[in-house]
């Protein structure tokens, strides 16, 4: 009779695990079921107008005469052969990088460029020729900032309307020349948005170095033609770029962190799991999360831009845990860089008015409950 009772509670023991693994699951998938369709959509980061709204900066037009080439609209180049296109385009990247060539004729050849670059093939064209090349290298070495700010707003802009971009350029020159303007200060308005401009376009650069990676990683070995190309290794993104994309997170600049939320939420939502070596695997982690639930809980920008950039954080933050499950605990833990617990930001934006981070808020919230670790923090 003893022997048959340990039996039966052995059976039950088991039964109720069985249940509890259930009813975690359950919770688990209800949570995804929340994930609301702009949760999954990748977005443009460059020039997000809910981070950076249009100024009269975006009303600057270049002047024609003041050129020293003609200035072809982007529907003219459309219409030309790829040797015409690159015979055209031979004099912009003389104007930019020819000895002896002054600042101010070099803003007025990049507002030029700009005025061009929202066409798909004229921003692959630029990216990844003469003119991205001197775009990038010129960043580095500018002096004024007025001249830098047009540099990484071309650069932000190629980045965003381009379909194709050069992996050696990216990693080796591109990356580095954005990571460092990212990391100058100064205290002006206009170095301030070079640095929020520079956060957008290494947003850009990183996402497309992820899903480039990712899609090969996950193709089968049948569709792979076997060069580095198809494998993805040139496509591994430097983990400098990561660690001031990190950076990026914790800027006192809301806008400079919110380009930087927006690139997490790109990168991760575009992902199954988070696959060991990846962009998804080193930002899965404890300090990306208690980041994003720091920004997350910043209330100082306008209203609209506030509710904007809280959506953002907290779908990144849904995504993450979504893909690491034992980081949830730590949403029920100190230290995130605010002074409230994660749950309890997630908590105030669920009861607040705007209702993209009150549904975010709630689903990383209910993914973070449906792990028993976390569910003990809670008792």
């Amino acid at each position: 009779r003893a022997a048959a009772c340990a039996a039966a509670a052995a059976d039950c023991a088991v039964l109720r695990e069985c249940a509890m693994a259930e009813a975690r699951d359950a919770m688990r998938d209800a949570a995804l079921l929340a994930l609301q369709p702009w949760e999954w959509e990748v977005q443009p980061i460059a020039l997000h107008p809910s981070i950076e709204p249009p100024s009269d900066e975006a009303l600057e037009s270049f002047d024609p005469r003041a050129l020293p080439f003609t200035p072809h609209s982007a529907a003219e180049l459309r219409a030309m052969d790829s040797a015409g296109v690159e015979a055209a385009l031979g004099p912009v990247a003389r104007s930019l990088g020819g000895a002896g060539v002054g600042a101010a004729e070099k803003a007025n050849t990049l507002l030029y460029c700009e005025s061009i670059s929202t066409d798909a093939r004229m921003a692959t064209a630029l990216l990844n020729g003469a003119i991205g090349a001197l775009a990038a290298r010129e960043l580095r070495s500018a002096g004024s900032a007025t001249l830098r700010l047009r540099l990484v707003t071309l650069l932000a802009l190629l980045l965003r309307n381009a379909t194709l971009l050069d992996a050696a350029f990216c990693h080796e020159l591109l990356m580095p020349s954005l990571i460092a303007a990212l990391q100058q200060r100064a205290a002006t308005e206009r170095a301030a948005r070079v640095r929020r401009r520079a956060a957008a376009a290494l947003g850009e650069a990183v996402y497309y170095s992820a899903a480039v990676h990712q899609d090969h990683a996950s193709a089968k070995p049948a569709e792979s033609s076997g060069g580095a190309e198809s494998s993805g290794g040139a496509w591994v993104v430097p983990e400098a770029a990561l660690v001031a994309l990190v950076a990026a997170l914790r800027e006192d600049d809301w806008q400079t962190a919110a380009y930087a939320a927006k690139t997490v939420q790109n990168v991760l939502l575009r992902c199954t799991a988070a696959r060991e070596g990846s962009v998804a695997d080193a930002l899965c982690c404890a300090p990306v999360l208690a980041a994003l639930i720091s920004l997350l809980a910043r209330r100082r920008p306008a209203p609209v831009a506030a509710a904007a950039r809280r959506a953002s954080a907290a779908a990144a933050a849904a995504h993450l845990i979504r893909l690491r499950p034992s980081l949830a605990h730590s949403v029920f833990s100190s230290g995130n860089g605010s002074s409230e617990l994660g749950a309890q930001v997630l908590l105030a934006q669920m009861r607040g008015d705007a209702p993209q981070p009150a549904a975010a808020a709630a689903t990383a919230f209910l993914l973070a409950v449906s792990d028993a670790d976390a569910r003990r923090r809670l008792s």
